[in-house]
């Protein structure tokens, strides 16, 4: 299997049975990058995902959840990335390879195709 890269709104992992279903996933699959959104795990279940991440040997960043929505977990393995640079803001988290690479994830608001129709036509197109 070649380099694979994985994005998935995984509905929660706060209960192990998920989390052991989502281990299993990747452990199969073996991305190389892996982008899970809506998490739904705030700041207290951080060590949770430390060794969650740990067991399907990958590295981590974390965006907690905003209440019950949201909350992303970034990972990357180690031999493949060497990550320089992340920045975290309430829903998103950016990492950085080098200078030309980056990878960057977002949590957007219901209403996110509208802002982004407002930001790409400004003139209304």
């Amino acid at each position: 299997m070649g380099k694979v890269w994985a994005f998935w709104n995984v509905r929660g992992l706060g209960s192990s049975t998920k989390r052991e279903a989502a281990k299993k996933i990747l452990l199969k699959i073996k991305p190389e990058v892996c982008l899970l959104q809506e998490s739904k795990l705030d700041e207290n279940r951080k060590k949770t995902i430390v060794s969650w991440a740990k067991s399907i040997g990958m590295e981590f960043e974390f965006v907690p959840a905003i209440g019950v929505a949201g909350g992303l977990v970034s990972l990357w393995r180690k031999s493949t990335f060497k990550v320089v640079q992340v920045k975290k803001h309430q829903r998103k988290c950016s990492v950085w390879e080098s200078c030309t690479f980056s990878v960057k994830q977002m949590a957007m608001p219901m209403n996110w195709q509208s802002q982004v129709l407002i930001e790409q036509f400004p003139y209304g197109r």
